[in-house]
Protein backbone atom coordinates (compact mmCIF):
# COMPACT_ATOMS: atom_id res chain seq x y z
CA UNK A 1 0.00 0.00 0.00
CA UNK A 2 2.82 2.42 0.90
CA UNK A 3 4.52 1.76 -2.46
CA UNK A 4 1.25 2.50 -4.25
CA UNK A 5 0.97 5.83 -2.40
CA UNK A 6 4.55 6.73 -3.34
CA UNK A 7 3.87 5.86 -6.98
CA UNK A 8 0.62 7.84 -6.95
CA UNK A 9 2.45 10.95 -5.74
CA UNK A 10 5.49 10.36 -7.95
CA UNK A 11 7.73 10.16 -4.87
CA UNK A 12 10.84 8.00 -4.72
CA UNK A 13 12.43 6.98 -1.44
CA UNK A 14 15.90 5.60 -0.79
CA UNK A 15 17.25 4.50 2.55
CA UNK A 16 19.73 7.19 3.72
CA UNK A 17 23.34 6.25 4.27
CA UNK A 18 24.87 7.27 7.59
CA UNK A 19 28.60 7.94 7.45
CA UNK A 20 30.70 7.91 10.60
CA UNK A 21 34.36 8.89 10.48
CA UNK A 22 35.16 7.29 13.84
CA UNK A 23 36.43 3.72 13.78
CA UNK A 24 36.35 3.34 17.56
CA UNK A 25 35.74 5.38 20.70
CA UNK A 26 37.15 4.62 24.13
CA UNK A 27 37.69 6.22 27.51
CA UNK A 28 41.31 6.63 28.62
CA UNK A 29 42.34 7.38 32.20
CA UNK A 30 45.59 9.28 32.75
CA UNK A 31 46.83 9.44 36.32
CA UNK A 32 48.73 12.41 37.70
CA UNK A 33 52.28 11.71 38.87
CA UNK A 34 52.57 12.19 41.80
CA UNK A 35 49.01 11.11 42.40
CA UNK A 36 48.62 12.49 45.91
CA UNK A 37 49.05 16.00 47.34
CA UNK A 38 48.66 16.21 51.12
CA UNK A 39 47.98 19.21 53.37
CA UNK A 40 47.76 21.89 50.68
CA UNK A 41 47.37 25.47 51.88
CA UNK A 42 47.27 27.24 48.50
CA UNK A 43 49.78 27.82 45.70
CA UNK A 44 50.61 24.15 45.09
CA UNK A 45 50.81 23.03 41.44
CA UNK A 46 49.21 19.75 40.31
CA UNK A 47 50.56 18.80 36.84
CA UNK A 48 48.98 16.13 34.66
CA UNK A 49 51.15 15.00 31.74
CA UNK A 50 49.21 13.64 28.78
CA UNK A 51 50.52 10.54 26.98
CA UNK A 52 51.77 10.16 23.43
CA UNK A 53 48.47 10.40 21.61
CA UNK A 54 48.46 9.00 18.05
CA UNK A 55 47.64 11.36 15.16
CA UNK A 56 44.49 9.36 14.42
CA UNK A 57 43.17 10.16 17.91
CA UNK A 58 40.63 12.94 18.53
CA UNK A 59 39.28 13.99 21.93
CA UNK A 60 35.66 14.73 22.86
CA UNK A 61 36.25 17.54 25.35
CA UNK A 62 32.59 17.89 26.34
CA UNK A 63 32.62 14.38 27.85
CA UNK A 64 36.11 14.44 29.35
CA UNK A 65 36.74 15.13 33.03
CA UNK A 66 39.11 15.12 36.00
CA UNK A 67 38.35 12.67 38.81
CA UNK A 68 39.86 13.01 42.27
CA UNK A 69 39.28 12.54 45.97
CA UNK A 70 39.18 15.59 48.23
CA UNK A 71 39.85 15.56 51.95
CA UNK A 72 39.45 18.67 54.12
CA UNK A 73 41.71 18.30 57.13
CA UNK A 74 40.70 19.88 60.45
CA UNK A 75 42.21 19.14 63.90
CA UNK A 76 40.37 17.25 66.60
CA UNK A 77 38.10 19.48 68.65
CA UNK A 78 37.55 21.98 65.83
CA UNK A 79 34.16 23.69 65.55
CA UNK A 80 34.20 22.95 61.81
CA UNK A 81 32.33 19.67 61.34
CA UNK A 82 31.47 19.80 57.63
CA UNK A 83 31.72 22.17 54.67
CA UNK A 84 30.06 23.38 51.50
CA UNK A 85 31.46 25.33 48.58
CA UNK A 86 29.40 28.40 49.41
CA UNK A 87 26.77 29.74 51.76
CA UNK A 88 23.46 27.86 51.30
CA UNK A 89 21.43 31.04 51.88
CA UNK A 90 19.41 32.66 49.11
CA UNK A 91 21.77 35.61 48.66
CA UNK A 92 24.39 33.15 47.34
CA UNK A 93 22.09 31.43 44.82
CA UNK A 94 23.88 32.82 41.77
CA UNK A 95 27.54 32.74 42.76
CA UNK A 96 28.18 29.62 40.65
CA UNK A 97 30.43 28.12 43.35
CA UNK A 98 31.57 24.49 42.93
CA UNK A 99 34.67 22.46 43.78
CA UNK A 100 36.44 24.68 41.23
CA UNK A 101 36.67 27.17 44.14
CA UNK A 102 39.75 25.19 45.18
CA UNK A 103 41.67 26.07 41.99
CA UNK A 104 42.80 29.61 41.30
CA UNK A 105 44.45 28.99 37.93
CA UNK A 106 44.80 26.40 35.19
CA UNK A 107 47.57 26.38 32.56
CA UNK A 108 47.81 24.05 29.57
CA UNK A 109 51.05 23.88 27.54
CA UNK A 110 51.91 22.00 24.36
CA UNK A 111 54.93 19.69 24.20
CA UNK A 112 56.90 22.58 22.62
CA UNK A 113 56.04 24.93 25.55
CA UNK A 114 53.36 27.02 23.83
CA UNK A 115 50.40 28.08 25.94
CA UNK A 116 47.17 26.50 24.70
CA UNK A 117 45.22 28.43 27.33
CA UNK A 118 45.83 30.08 30.69
CA UNK A 119 42.75 30.70 32.83
CA UNK A 120 43.43 32.90 35.87
CA UNK A 121 40.96 33.39 38.74
CA UNK A 122 38.79 30.51 37.51
CA UNK A 123 37.31 30.30 41.01
CA UNK A 124 35.95 33.86 40.87
CA UNK A 125 34.80 33.70 37.25
CA UNK A 126 32.40 30.81 37.86
CA UNK A 127 29.71 33.43 38.49
CA UNK A 128 29.58 34.28 34.78
CA UNK A 129 28.52 30.70 34.02
CA UNK A 130 25.19 31.42 35.76
CA UNK A 131 24.17 33.53 32.74
CA UNK A 132 24.89 30.75 30.23
CA UNK A 133 23.55 27.49 31.58
CA UNK A 134 19.99 26.28 32.00
CA UNK A 135 18.41 25.46 35.34
CA UNK A 136 18.66 21.77 34.45
CA UNK A 137 22.40 22.08 33.85
CA UNK A 138 22.77 23.97 37.11
CA UNK A 139 21.05 21.08 38.87
CA UNK A 140 23.49 18.69 37.21
CA UNK A 141 26.44 20.66 38.61
CA UNK A 142 25.31 19.85 42.15
CA UNK A 143 27.42 16.69 41.62
CA UNK A 144 30.48 18.96 41.97
CA UNK A 145 29.12 20.93 44.92
CA UNK A 146 27.00 23.46 43.04
CA UNK A 147 23.65 24.70 44.23
CA UNK A 148 20.62 23.06 42.63
CA UNK A 149 17.52 25.17 42.16
CA UNK A 150 16.33 28.06 44.32
CA UNK A 151 16.05 26.18 47.60
CA UNK A 152 18.40 27.08 50.44
CA UNK A 153 20.36 23.88 50.06
CA UNK A 154 23.86 23.01 48.98
CA UNK A 155 25.58 19.64 49.15
CA UNK A 156 27.39 19.27 52.48
CA UNK A 157 30.55 17.18 52.93
CA UNK A 158 32.17 15.81 56.07
CA UNK A 159 35.61 16.97 57.17
CA UNK A 160 38.47 14.45 57.57
CA UNK A 161 36.87 12.14 54.99
CA UNK A 162 37.85 11.35 51.39
CA UNK A 163 35.10 12.59 49.06
CA UNK A 164 35.04 11.55 45.39
CA UNK A 165 34.42 14.14 42.65
CA UNK A 166 34.32 14.06 38.86
CA UNK A 167 34.90 17.53 37.43
CA UNK A 168 33.87 18.14 33.78
CA UNK A 169 36.76 19.78 31.94
CA UNK A 170 34.48 22.46 30.50
CA UNK A 171 34.27 23.92 34.02
CA UNK A 172 37.96 24.85 34.00
CA UNK A 173 38.35 26.23 30.46
CA UNK A 174 36.17 26.93 27.38
CA UNK A 175 38.74 25.03 25.30
CA UNK A 176 36.96 21.82 26.29
CA UNK A 177 33.43 23.18 25.86
CA UNK A 178 33.11 22.45 22.16
CA UNK A 179 31.13 20.08 19.96
CA UNK A 180 34.08 19.60 17.59
CA UNK A 181 36.65 16.92 18.34
CA UNK A 182 40.04 18.16 19.56
CA UNK A 183 43.01 16.89 17.52
CA UNK A 184 45.20 14.50 19.47
CA UNK A 185 48.36 16.00 18.02
CA UNK A 186 47.56 19.27 19.83
CA UNK A 187 47.34 17.45 23.20
CA UNK A 188 50.21 15.04 22.49
CA UNK A 189 52.47 15.04 25.60
CA UNK A 190 50.97 18.36 26.71
CA UNK A 191 50.91 19.37 30.39
CA UNK A 192 47.72 20.44 32.19
CA UNK A 193 48.52 22.17 35.51
CA UNK A 194 46.06 23.11 38.25
CA UNK A 195 47.06 25.69 40.90
CA UNK A 196 45.47 25.14 44.32
CA UNK A 197 43.64 28.07 45.91
CA UNK A 198 43.72 29.00 49.61
CA UNK A 199 41.20 26.62 51.28
CA UNK A 200 39.97 29.39 53.60
CA UNK A 201 38.98 31.38 50.49
CA UNK A 202 37.36 28.35 48.87
CA UNK A 203 35.11 26.71 51.45
CA UNK A 204 32.20 27.57 53.73
CA UNK A 205 32.70 26.14 57.22
CA UNK A 206 29.68 24.59 58.97
CA UNK A 207 29.27 23.38 62.55
CA UNK A 208 27.91 20.12 63.91
CA UNK A 209 24.26 21.25 63.58
CA UNK A 210 24.63 21.32 59.78
CA UNK A 211 23.59 24.96 59.41
CA UNK A 212 25.68 27.34 61.55
CA UNK A 213 28.67 29.05 59.97
CA UNK A 214 31.75 28.60 62.19
CA UNK A 215 35.33 29.95 62.01
CA UNK A 216 38.03 28.08 60.11
CA UNK A 217 40.69 26.41 62.25
CA UNK A 218 44.10 28.02 61.92
CA UNK A 219 45.72 24.90 60.46
CA UNK A 220 43.04 24.05 57.88
CA UNK A 221 44.46 22.13 54.89
CA UNK A 222 43.14 20.10 51.96
CA UNK A 223 44.47 16.90 50.40
CA UNK A 224 43.96 15.53 46.89
CA UNK A 225 44.37 11.89 45.91
CA UNK A 226 43.47 9.48 43.07
CA UNK A 227 43.84 12.34 40.57
CA UNK A 228 43.14 11.22 37.00
CA UNK A 229 42.31 12.81 33.65
CA UNK A 230 39.50 10.96 31.85
CA UNK A 231 39.60 11.49 28.08
CA UNK A 232 37.06 10.24 25.55
CA UNK A 233 39.12 9.32 22.46
CA UNK A 234 37.78 8.72 18.98
CA UNK A 235 40.00 7.01 16.41
CA UNK A 236 39.35 7.84 12.75
CA UNK A 237 39.51 5.42 9.84
CA UNK A 238 42.93 5.23 8.20
CA UNK A 239 41.85 6.78 4.92
CA UNK A 240 40.24 9.77 6.58
CA UNK A 241 43.14 10.26 8.97
CA UNK A 242 45.69 10.13 6.12
CA UNK A 243 43.83 12.87 4.24
CA UNK A 244 43.79 15.06 7.35
CA UNK A 245 47.38 14.31 8.34
CA UNK A 246 48.77 15.33 4.96
CA UNK A 247 47.13 18.77 5.15
CA UNK A 248 47.54 21.71 7.51
CA UNK A 249 44.95 21.59 10.25
CA UNK A 250 43.43 24.67 11.93
CA UNK A 251 41.65 24.22 15.25
CA UNK A 252 39.86 27.31 16.59
CA UNK A 253 38.66 27.69 20.18
CA UNK A 254 37.69 30.39 22.66
CA UNK A 255 39.78 31.50 25.63
CA UNK A 256 39.21 33.81 28.58
CA UNK A 257 41.65 36.51 29.61
CA UNK A 258 40.90 36.96 33.33
CA UNK A 259 42.56 39.74 35.29
CA UNK A 260 42.29 41.68 38.56
CA UNK A 261 42.36 45.41 39.30
CA UNK A 262 42.37 47.35 42.56
CA UNK A 263 40.56 50.70 42.10
CA UNK A 264 42.30 53.71 43.65
CA UNK A 265 39.67 56.36 42.92
CA UNK A 266 35.96 56.59 42.21
CA UNK A 267 36.56 57.49 38.53
CA UNK A 268 39.22 55.63 36.58
CA UNK A 269 40.18 54.02 33.28
CA UNK A 270 41.10 50.35 33.42
CA UNK A 271 43.46 49.20 30.63
CA UNK A 272 43.28 45.55 29.55
CA UNK A 273 46.53 44.79 27.74
CA UNK A 274 45.54 41.97 25.43
CA UNK A 275 46.61 41.76 21.78
CA UNK A 276 44.23 39.39 19.98
CA UNK A 277 41.46 39.16 17.42
CA UNK A 278 37.77 38.32 17.58
CA UNK A 279 36.95 39.70 21.02
CA UNK A 280 33.44 38.60 21.94
CA UNK A 281 32.71 40.43 25.21
CA UNK A 282 34.22 41.97 28.33
CA UNK A 283 32.67 41.15 31.71
CA UNK A 284 33.31 42.85 35.07
CA UNK A 285 32.76 41.50 38.56
CA UNK A 286 33.13 43.62 41.70
CA UNK A 287 33.91 41.75 44.92
CA UNK A 288 33.96 43.18 48.44
CA UNK A 289 37.35 42.88 50.12
CA UNK A 290 35.71 41.94 53.41
CA UNK A 291 32.59 39.96 52.57
CA UNK A 292 30.12 40.48 55.41
CA UNK A 293 27.88 37.72 54.02
CA UNK A 294 30.49 34.97 54.55
CA UNK A 295 30.20 33.86 50.95
CA UNK A 296 33.23 32.54 49.10
CA UNK A 297 32.95 34.13 45.65
CA UNK A 298 29.85 36.28 45.94
CA UNK A 299 29.85 39.45 43.83
CA UNK A 300 29.10 42.82 45.37
CA UNK A 301 25.51 44.04 45.25
CA UNK A 302 24.63 47.09 43.18
CA UNK A 303 24.09 49.07 46.39
CA UNK A 304 27.68 48.21 47.44
CA UNK A 305 29.19 50.19 44.58
CA UNK A 306 28.36 53.77 45.51
CA UNK A 307 26.59 56.18 47.81
CA UNK A 308 23.64 56.60 45.43
CA UNK A 309 22.16 53.30 46.58
CA UNK A 310 23.13 53.44 50.26
CA UNK A 311 20.36 53.40 52.84
CA UNK A 312 21.91 56.33 54.69
CA UNK A 313 21.34 58.55 51.67
CA UNK A 314 17.63 57.97 51.31
CA UNK A 315 16.84 61.14 49.37
CA UNK A 316 18.92 59.74 46.50
CA UNK A 317 17.84 56.13 46.82
CA UNK A 318 14.32 56.30 45.39
CA UNK A 319 15.13 54.82 41.95
CA UNK A 320 14.77 51.08 42.40
CA UNK A 321 16.61 50.50 39.11
CA UNK A 322 19.26 53.11 39.79
CA UNK A 323 23.00 52.58 39.47
CA UNK A 324 25.67 54.54 41.27
CA UNK A 325 28.28 54.13 38.53
CA UNK A 326 28.56 54.54 34.77
CA UNK A 327 30.41 52.01 32.60
CA UNK A 328 31.63 52.14 29.01
CA UNK A 329 34.24 50.22 27.00
CA UNK A 330 36.48 51.77 24.35
CA UNK A 331 38.77 50.36 21.66
CA UNK A 332 40.49 53.03 19.60
CA UNK A 333 37.75 55.33 18.34
CA UNK A 334 34.95 52.84 18.99
CA UNK A 335 32.85 52.85 22.17
CA UNK A 336 30.70 50.01 23.52
CA UNK A 337 27.84 50.57 24.03
CA UNK A 338 27.20 53.83 22.17
CA UNK A 339 26.05 55.48 25.42
CA UNK A 340 27.36 54.76 28.93
CA UNK A 341 25.48 52.24 31.07
CA UNK A 342 23.78 54.31 33.78
CA UNK A 343 20.99 52.13 35.24
CA UNK A 344 20.79 48.65 36.70
CA UNK A 345 18.21 47.51 34.17
CA UNK A 346 20.44 48.63 31.29
CA UNK A 347 23.38 46.84 32.88
CA UNK A 348 21.35 43.63 33.18
CA UNK A 349 20.16 43.72 29.56
CA UNK A 350 23.66 44.38 28.22
CA UNK A 351 25.05 41.58 30.39
CA UNK A 352 22.56 38.98 29.23
CA UNK A 353 22.94 39.97 25.57
CA UNK A 354 26.74 39.89 25.79
CA UNK A 355 27.24 36.64 27.68
CA UNK A 356 24.32 34.71 26.24
CA UNK A 357 22.84 36.19 23.03
CA UNK A 358 19.20 35.17 22.79
CA UNK A 359 15.97 36.19 21.10
CA UNK A 360 12.95 37.12 23.16
CA UNK A 361 9.57 35.93 21.90
CA UNK A 362 6.51 38.12 22.31
CA UNK A 363 3.59 38.32 19.89
CA UNK A 364 5.92 38.39 16.87
CA UNK A 365 8.83 36.33 15.62
CA UNK A 366 11.83 38.59 16.37
CA UNK A 367 14.34 36.36 14.61
CA UNK A 368 12.83 34.91 11.42
CA UNK A 369 16.29 33.96 10.11
CA UNK A 370 16.97 32.02 13.33
CA UNK A 371 20.38 33.59 13.71
CA UNK A 372 20.18 33.45 17.47
CA UNK A 373 19.31 30.92 20.11
CA UNK A 374 15.54 30.89 20.58
CA UNK A 375 15.70 29.37 24.05
CA UNK A 376 16.24 31.19 27.33
CA UNK A 377 19.02 29.57 29.32
CA UNK A 378 20.49 31.40 32.26
CA UNK A 379 19.78 31.37 35.98
CA UNK A 380 19.92 35.08 36.82
CA UNK A 381 16.55 36.79 36.48
CA UNK A 382 16.39 40.52 37.01
CA UNK A 383 14.78 39.94 40.41
CA UNK A 384 17.98 38.08 41.35
CA UNK A 385 20.19 40.80 39.86
CA UNK A 386 18.60 43.82 41.54
CA UNK A 387 15.68 44.08 43.96
CA UNK A 388 14.49 46.08 46.95
CA UNK A 389 13.97 44.67 50.42
CA UNK A 390 12.64 45.96 53.72
CA UNK A 391 14.96 46.30 56.70
CA UNK A 392 14.13 47.21 60.29
CA UNK A 393 16.53 50.11 60.60
CA UNK A 394 15.43 52.20 57.60
CA UNK A 395 12.07 53.67 56.76
CA UNK A 396 12.20 52.98 53.02
CA UNK A 397 13.03 49.75 51.15
CA UNK A 398 16.73 49.07 50.64
CA UNK A 399 17.44 49.12 46.92
CA UNK A 400 20.18 47.32 45.02
CA UNK A 401 20.15 43.86 46.65
CA UNK A 402 20.95 40.65 44.74
CA UNK A 403 21.44 36.90 45.04
CA UNK A 404 25.18 37.13 44.51
CA UNK A 405 25.48 37.09 40.70
CA UNK A 406 25.87 40.74 39.67
CA UNK A 407 28.02 40.95 36.51
CA UNK A 408 28.50 43.90 34.16
CA UNK A 409 29.18 42.69 30.61
CA UNK A 410 29.49 44.52 27.29
CA UNK A 411 29.13 42.92 23.88
CA UNK A 412 32.15 43.60 21.60
CA UNK A 413 30.72 41.91 18.51
CA UNK A 414 30.17 44.25 15.57
CA UNK A 415 27.13 42.25 14.47
CA UNK A 416 24.75 39.88 16.23
CA UNK A 417 23.92 38.20 12.91
CA UNK A 418 27.38 37.57 11.47
CA UNK A 419 29.36 35.17 13.63
CA UNK A 420 32.94 35.87 14.70
CA UNK A 421 32.58 39.60 14.13
CA UNK A 422 34.40 40.64 17.31
CA UNK A 423 36.86 43.49 17.27
CA UNK A 424 40.66 43.14 17.43
CA UNK A 425 43.18 44.74 19.77
CA UNK A 426 46.91 45.38 19.49
CA UNK A 427 49.55 47.74 20.83
CA UNK A 428 47.79 50.75 19.29
CA UNK A 429 44.23 49.61 19.96
CA UNK A 430 43.91 48.83 23.67
CA UNK A 431 40.66 47.77 25.30
CA UNK A 432 39.86 50.22 28.08
CA UNK A 433 37.01 50.31 30.60
CA UNK A 434 35.85 53.73 31.79
CA UNK A 435 34.11 53.73 35.18
CA UNK A 436 32.78 56.77 37.03
CA UNK A 437 31.06 57.18 40.40
CA UNK A 438 32.52 54.18 42.24
CA UNK A 439 32.51 55.96 45.59
CA UNK A 440 33.04 52.72 47.55
CA UNK A 441 36.18 51.87 45.56
CA UNK A 442 38.31 51.34 48.70
CA UNK A 443 36.14 48.35 49.70
CA UNK A 444 36.11 46.64 46.29
CA UNK A 445 38.24 44.49 43.99
CA UNK A 446 37.48 44.36 40.26
CA UNK A 447 37.82 41.14 38.24
CA UNK A 448 37.56 41.24 34.45
CA UNK A 449 37.06 38.61 31.76
CA UNK A 450 37.59 39.06 28.03
CA UNK A 451 36.44 36.30 25.71
CA UNK A 452 38.55 35.96 22.56
CA UNK A 453 39.46 33.40 19.92
CA UNK A 454 42.66 31.41 19.53
CA UNK A 455 43.71 29.21 16.61
CA UNK A 456 46.06 26.22 16.75
CA UNK A 457 47.71 25.59 13.37
CA UNK A 458 49.10 22.07 13.07
CA UNK A 459 51.09 20.22 10.46
CA UNK A 460 53.19 17.07 10.62
CA UNK A 461 56.18 18.90 12.11
CA UNK A 462 54.97 21.84 14.15
CA UNK A 463 52.20 23.48 16.19
CA UNK A 464 51.65 27.24 16.32
CA UNK A 465 49.16 28.90 18.71
CA UNK A 466 47.93 32.35 17.70
CA UNK A 467 45.32 34.69 19.18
Amino acid sequence: MSEDLLALNYISYDTPEVLCAAKATKKTQIFANPNRYDECVGGEAIPIVMPKLPDCCYIDGSKSSISLKLRVNVPDGSEMFCYAFDNPAEYANNTGATIVNLFSQVVHETNNSQIIYRENFINQMQTIREYRISKERKGFLSCVGGKAGDSNERPLYSCNSDISFNIPLYLIAPFWNTAQLIPGRLLHESILTLIVNNPKLSLYAIGSDGTTNVPFPDDLTVSFSNIALNLYQSELYDGINSAIKSSELHFSYYCYNNDIYYPTSQSFTYYINLACSKLSYVALKFVKKVDATNSVIRSADIRDLGAYMNAGNEEKAMDTNGLAITIQARVGGMVFPAYPITTAVDAYIHTVEAINPISYNNTEMPDPMKCQNMLMPGNVAYKDYNYSKRTNDVERPLNGSSNGGVIFAINLEKSNIVGLSGISTNGGRVLTIEINGLSNYADLVLYSQVKYMSIATMNENNIIISK
